[in-house]
């Protein structure tokens, strides 16, 4: 997971719209799907992760 959020994080940074502008890019429906799991799945890493409320 990690080895895909770096690469997502990447990512990231290259889709500001000046840039993606400035490179002529348009993401894709896949791209958008595998970024689409690496952001879900390091939400459920962090949800497992925090500590649970007490009453």
């Amino acid at each position: 997971m990690t080895n895909f959020s770096h690469a997502l994080r990447d990512y990231r940074n290259f889709v500001h719209p000046h840039r993606e502008y400035r490179e002529a890019h348009i993401p894709d429906r896949d791209t958008l799907n595998v970024s689409w799991y690496v952001v879900n799945g390091a939400l459920n890493d962090l949800a497992a992760s925090s500590p649970r409320p007490t009453a």
